[in-house]
């Protein structure tokens, strides 16, 4: 790999500066209700933030815009997107780029493919994040996204912290001194203890069910365990030289059955219903119709001093 030159800084550079101008373009000439500062402090934060995020899987975004943009949704839904975006995207694009390092698929080429699928899909994909989106793109984190943005934004941290919930802010030293107990836990019984990572695990949980059923899942969890624990103490050697070359492997032939299914069957507008293409949106979650009741006319979610 050290025949291929590395992606220099400035391109990276670039890209950061050119995002943040089209970033502040955007909340200036939409009725956004978001300041500029607004934008520039939470990447300022991700910035500072984006080592010790791809570690731990740290964000606070959401708080920081509902303190700065009070009672203003949309603000906070912007403040919460950049600073989830800025270091999710980060930690994704470091796991491509070290996937790409064990595939030995050079650093620019790699770096250009990022480039190009980004844009390309955001302009050749038809009604892209909508529910209706008819290759199931319907990009689920809007969902979730929906509803803490009226608690953080609407309401508000200082509301929430303060009158609703003011047991809620010892949360935060909670979690800080949980650490404690966790340390020496892993240190007395590392060898029950080795694997579990309570940050993980915690950050797991918020992933986990998000708008689609367990068989969207599982097949993962049964991949990583047959390669990453099962082969891995068995067959090292080979897991060693070809693990991350298969899983390229089966990344590109997704890509390569993509550009077929294309070819054949949405050019010709053939359309045609199986177990594969329906059992990832199934069930009620998948329907999203998991409400156990509907609220009556004229109520309302939470207490009187919501109003």
């Amino acid at each position: 790999m050290a025949k291929y030159p590395e992606v220099p800084d400035w391109w990276y550079l670039c890209i950061l500066l050119l995002s943040l101008a089209f970033g502040i373009i955007a909340v200036q000439c939409w009725p956004t209700e978001t300041p500029s500062w607004a934008v520039i402090v939470i990447i300022a934060v991700c910035v500072v933030l984006v080592i010790p995020s791809a570690l731990g899987f740290s964000d606070m975004g959401i708080i920081l815009g509902g303190y700065m943009v009070p009672g203003h949704a949309i603000a906070n839904m912007i403040c919460r997107v950049y600073g989830w975006n800025v270091d999710a995207e980060a930690e994704s694009f470091i796991g491509d780029q070290k996937l790409a390092h064990y595939s030995k698929i050079p650093p620019r080429a790699m770096f250009r493919c990022q480039m190009l699928a980004t844009t390309g899909r955001m302009k050749s994909i038809p009604d892209l994040c909508s529910p209706t989106q008819p290759d199931k793109f319907v990009c689920t984190f809007p969902r979730s996204l929906y509803t803490a943005t009226l608690v953080w934004g609407v309401v508000g941290p200082n509301r929430v912290f303060d009158t609703l919930y003011p047991m809620l802010k010892w949360a935060f030293l909670i979690g800080a001194l949980a650490a404690v107990p966790c340390y020496y836990a892993k240190k007395y019984f590392y060898k029950y203890l080795k694997h579990v990572n309570p940050i993980l695990v915690l950050s797991g949980m918020t992933w986990f069910g998000n708008s689609y059923n367990l068989s969207y899942y599982t097949p993962g969890i049964e991949l990583s365990f047959i390669f990453m624990y099962y082969i891995r103490r068995r067959y090292l050697s080979w897991w060693t030289k070809y693990n991350y070359v298969l899983t390229s492997a089966l990344t590109a032939g997704v890509a390569f059955g993509g550009i077929i299914i294309f070819a054949s069957l949405q050019v010709t507008k053939t359309n045609f219903k199986w177990w594969g293409n329906t059992v990832s949106s199934a069930g009620i979650d998948g329907a999203r119709t998991a409400a156990l009741y509907s609220l009556p006319a004229g109520s309302q979610i939470g207490p009187a001093t919501w109003d």
